[in-house]
């Protein structure tokens, strides 16, 4: 139970605390912090900078979304070049700002450059979830609110939502 109703189920509209904590349970990060906010792996088995700008992450073997198709590095690929276009009162593009490029090296691995180095990378990741890419483009805050486009990683599944009242998962 959170205190208030989550602003939107779109886990990257609003950077609010009943919204994140909502999205934690049907969405996961490539990245997780455990109670003393040291990185341990999520989505991501491991990571690994390959020079003082690229990182490069490798997803974990197995992993399905809530439709059965399974996590790729599209769907991280996806999921960043989401994050900045969605119009939002506190967005979570400040968790991506600082990646200037993704590269998909294979089903597993994605590959982020920095202008330079940034050494908080994961720890920025760490709040980022992540959407499969098979949304499409342009999935709007609508969809996700209405429950349409509800399709996470995370152990739960979206059973109802009434706005302002009730979200049962």
């Amino acid at each position: 139970m959170v205190s208030a109703a989550p602003a939107s189920l779109d886990p990257h509209y609003y950077t609010l605390t009943p919204s994140i904590m909502v999205s934690s349970h049907m969405f996961e990060t490539l990245v997780l912090r455990d109670a003393a906010s040291r990185m341990q792996p999520g989505l991501a088995e491991s990571w690994r900078l390959l020079d003082e700008a690229t990182w490069e992450f490798t997803l974990r073997d197995g992993v399905r979304f809530h439709d059965g198709m399974p996590l790729t590095a599209d769907d991280v690929a996806y999921t960043l070049a989401r994050v900045p276009t969605v119009t939002s009162p506190s967005s979570f593009a400040v968790y991506t700002r600082a990646i200037k490029a993704v590269e998909v090296g294979g089903p597993r691995i994605v590959r982020l450059r920095t202008d330079g180095p940034y050494p908080l990378l994961p720890i920025d990741l760490a709040s980022v979830f992540i959407l499969p890419h098979t949304l499409g483009r342009d999935v709007p805050s609508s969809d996700f609110n209405s429950g349409k486009a509800v399709v996470g990683t995370g152990p739960f599944r979206l059973k109802e939502r009434q706005p302002s009242v009730r979200t049962t998962i």
